[in-house]
């Protein structure tokens, strides 16, 4: 019995020198450790030895068995190592140092739109602006004039964060700060002018060889409010002169002497003639009775002059961009009735 396990031993050392792959090895193990292995059948015939044969014998053959599963675990660590090194022999040679050759992908359609008009208004002299995402409640409603319970602050039309601050709800925030960064100061006008040819749309709005150019700039209200009775003639004329100073600047021609006739508005004007609050372009200050059913009840007793409608926004319901559309929409039905009924009688 005891050569058999010498025997086995050597058997066993000489089969896993040869062994090249994992699936070789397992059947090698089931073999010899497996219930019916070589191993375990030296277990049963151990029926015919005596007690003191079975105990010295018994011993060895555990012996050869846990050296036999040692053995074979130490193959499966060798054939592994292997395996990886073989995969790692097998990979291209790559310089980590070398620059990447990237296929890059096209800039997304809005991304592009949003340059082209970028580059339009570049042309005319516009500067494009940026502002933060997240700004304070004092940049978004409070530096605007919109009071505490404007319906804009709540919070399904908010995003509010724990620290005070807020998701830009809407571009005042920055027009705010961008008109502060390039304005001198609060008591001057900002360096913003906006002119309109008004032949291109209306060929025959002025006699022939005539033209007509309306030059807008963007001027506080408040000073004008404090400007004596006597002064105010004088500050009209010298706000025309710088605007029409600026124009020829930007333009390069000098038409100075080819004006035949000046007119200035301020917001003084607009207030005297439409009874605008202050004076400011939208009309009406902010407050909760701006809403639709508040104006449409106020509508009678809005109409300064015979024959005006407000069509700007806050002129109905609400301000900004799509009101204006609305309330210009509204005002041009309404003076198209007032012409339809005055044609009919």
């Amino acid at each position: 019995m005891d050569n058999r396990i010498d025997v086995l031993r050597e058997e066993i050392k000489q089969k896993l020198s040869s062994v090249g792959d994992l699936a070789e090895l397992d059947k090698l193990r089931v073999g010899y450790l497996g219930k019916k292995g070589s191993i375990t059948a030296l277990l049963k015939g151990m029926k015919d030895l005596t007690n003191e044969e079975r105990k010295t014998f018994g011993a060895e053959v555990n012996k050869l068995k846990a050296n036999a599963a040692e053995l074979i675990d130490k193959k499966v660590e060798e054939l592994n190592r292997k395996a990886i090194e073989a995969e790692i022999n097998l990979m291209p040679v790559f310089d980590v140092t070398t620059p990447p050759e990237l296929t890059r992908g096209s800039y997304h359609p809005v991304t592009l739109s949003q340059r082209q008009c970028e580059a339009v208004f570049k042309s005319m002299g516009f500067t494009v602006e940026d502002y933060a995402e997240v700004v304070t409640d004092y940049e978004c409603f409070e530096a605007v004039n919109i009071p505490k319970h404007h319906p804009a602050r709540d919070m399904q039309d908010t995003y509010y964060l724990e620290n005070g601050q807020l998701l830009k709800t809407q571009t005042s925030a920055a027009q705010n700060a961008i008109l502060r960064k390039y304005g001198k100061n609060l008591t001057e006008p900002y360096p913003f002018l906006t002119t309109v040819c008004l032949n291109y749309a209306v060929p025959d709005c002025v006699p022939e060889g005539y033209t007509h150019v309306s030059i807008t700039n963007l001027v506080p209200t408040d000073p004008f409010l404090d400007v004596k009775e006597e002064d105010y003639y004088d500050l009209k004329r010298r706000l025309a002169s710088e605007m029409i100073d600026k124009f020829i600047e930007h333009n390069g021609v000098d038409f100075r002497d080819r004006i035949a006739e000046i007119e200035v508005s301020t917001p003084m004007t607009i207030n005297h003639y439409v009874g605008a609050w202050k004076g400011t372009i939208y009309g009406y200050r902010h407050s909760m009775k701006n809403h639709l059913i508040g104006r449409r009840t106020m509508d009678v007793n809005e109409h300064y002059i015979k024959g005006l409608e407000f069509a700007g926004a806050h002129a109905v319901v609400g301000d900004g961009q799509a009101p204006q559309v609305k309330n210009g929409r509204l005002a041009a039905k309404a003076v198209l009735n007032a012409m339809a009924e005055k044609e009919g009688k």
